[in-house]
């Protein structure tokens, strides 16, 4: 089964530094070790583009990664051989314009079009530290868990709980 990874996921990832760093590190290993292939796409890469070349700090424009460029482009890359990239389709974009009908645009437009890509690639689940901006999308058929809740779930399946 392939699940998505939300941008934030992905930069909790690469940030050694972040407090989340090992729940990102440990969901995706767990996902992966259970037989599942976490997916990334390019609007996840844009989004991951932008956070990881933006300056590390506190502050407005500071919540960045601090990456250089050539750092930023070998992280994509090694993300693409270890993970699966879904590359955009024409069927990406009729289902946003659908889901963009259907709940509006704004703020969410970036989670509208995550979503449209999972349902025109066939992938039903999100893995996102943001769980409560897409909640509202899993009328649509995906499910949506934290990396927190992923590694519970599978504990508890190991544990036979």
């Amino acid at each position: 089964m392939q699940v998505m990874i939300d941008t934030n996921v992905l930069a909790r990832f690469a940030d050694q530094d972040s407090v989340q760093h090992g729940e990102a590190v440990d969901s995706l290993r767990q996902l992966q070790a259970a037989g599942h292939l976490p997916v990334f796409n390019p609007q996840i890469k844009r989004e991951f583009l932008d956070v990881a070349e933006r300056p590390k700090g506190t502050g407005p424009g500071r919540n960045g990664l601090g990456l250089s460029n050539q750092q930023t482009c070998e992280l994509i890359a090694q993300f693409q051989d270890v993970f699966g990239y879904l590359a955009d389709v024409p069927a990406v974009d009729e289902q946003f314009d659908r889901l963009h009908g259907k709940y509006g645009g704004g703020k969410s437009v970036h989670d509208l079009n995550i979503v449209a890509s999972m349902l025109a690639h066939g992938v039903t689940s999100l893995l996102t530290f943001n769980d409560k901006h897409f909640r509202h999308l899993e009328a649509e058929g995906i499910s949506v868990q934290t990396p927190q809740q992923y590694v519970a779930a599978d504990q508890q399946t190991e544990s036979g709980d």
